[in-house]
């Protein structure tokens, strides 16, 4: 049996030189938005994280005044998320998380820290329905404590009333906690 990632062809490709990756036509990056939906980008190979970000959120319609509140994540783990750094490259990130069985390890999440910024950018749909599920997400993962509103959030999500649910869902322990978020960062830097 052979082992694909032991072949020549994934080889040269993962060994390619600076020169040839520069040189080399668009490659197909594919980042998760909101409820796991997939978006398809064509990129140049060394494509930094703020030029890879730009292409899925012009795409996806999101507001540019509202950019600065959502960035791109590398998903490492299930229910870990590393935030990529302004001059990472995502497709060596994408490579290297090839053999993983998800559609892919690229995220566009939340980078906001204040409920009241939070709550003005509901005007912008896009951002609305970004941080709608990502909220539910959280709330399925246990991160927010709903103690005995979860039926009331399940209520307004099931009724699609995204507006209502992030205002409930603010009020919650664990929503935004900046303890978690302190790890990101500090992993990041």
């Amino acid at each position: 049996v052979r082992v694909i990632a032991e072949s020549e062809i994934i080889q040269d490709f993962l060994t390619e030189s600076e020169e040839d990756i520069t040189s080399s036509p668009l490659v197909e990056l594919k980042v998760m938005v909101m409820n796991e939906q997939i978006v398809s980008i064509k990129t140049k190979r060394n494509a930094t994280a703020t030029e890879v970000y730009k292409l899925v959120v012009q795409k996806i319609g999101l507001l540019p005044e509202n950019w600065e509140f959502f960035a791109l994540f590398e998903i490492v783990e299930h229910n870990f998320e590393r935030k990529v750094q302004p001059a990472d490259f995502p497709h060596s990130l994408y490579i290297a998380n090839y053999s993983t069985a998800a559609a892919t390890c690229l995220a566009v999440r939340k980078w906001l820290f204040h409920p009241r910024v939070e709550a003005e950018l509901e005007a912008d749909s896009t951002a609305l329905a970004m941080l709608f599920h990502q909220a539910v997400e959280e709330v399925g993962r246990g991160q927010v404590q709903t103690k005995d509103r979860l039926h009331q959030l399940k209520s307004l999500q099931e009724a699609g009333k995204m507006s209502g649910y992030l205002a409930a869902v603010r009020e919650m322990d664990g929503y935004g906690g900046v303890g978690e978020q302190i790890f990101f960062i500090l992993m990041n830097n």
